[in-house]
């Protein structure tokens, strides 16, 4: 058995609620949607640039190369800080 399997397996439960477009709520979880919806589309695009960048054999494009320097400069950015 390795170690993955030692641990606890969490379970997560999911509630839906629907909210009439009259609610005073309504307004404010649609932009939070739309919120939580580009932070899932941005985070895929990082993945993605940087999974391309790391994999590409040979010169990198150069929005590739931009991209990959503003990530160094990123994770100097936090080690600095931490």
């Amino acid at each position: 058995m390795n170690e993955f399997d030692k641990k606890e397996k969490k379970h997560y439960k999911t509630f839906q609620f629907l909210i009439k477009q009259n609610n005073k709520l309504h307004t404010y979880f649609l932009e939070l949607m739309k919120q939580s919806n580009n932070l899932y589309n941005d985070t895929n695009f990082h993945i993605r640039q940087t999974y391309a960048a790391l994999k590409k054999e040979g010169e990198l494009h150069e929005l590739q190369k931009v991209f990959v320097e503003s990530k160094i400069e990123d994770i100097k950015l936090y080690r600095d800080s931490v």
